[in-house]
């Protein structure tokens, strides 16, 4: 499990050990690179694209050497 800071604000008398045991699991089903390259896409104002092809979102975030004015984007 990611060790990450959380704030969570809860009512009186709810079980906060289950609510984070519950959103961990929320998380962990939702931050995969499957799930980041469905809800992101690349936008290249050097070449005027738009990506949208989940295998080469998943390149541009594994690779270290960013170019200047290629955006990761999210499509929300």
């Amino acid at each position: 499990m990611p060790n990450r800071d959380m704030l969570l604000i809860a009512k009186k008398g709810v079980d906060i050990q289950h609510q984070l045991a519950l959103l961990e699991a929320i998380l962990l089903e939702v931050e995969n690179m499957s799930a980041i390259c469905t809800a992101n896409e690349i936008l290249d104002v050097n070449k005027y694209k738009r990506i949208t092809q989940p295998h080469l979102i998943e390149q541009y975030i594994q690779n270290k050497r960013k170019k200047p004015f290629v955006f990761l984007c999210n499509k929300n």
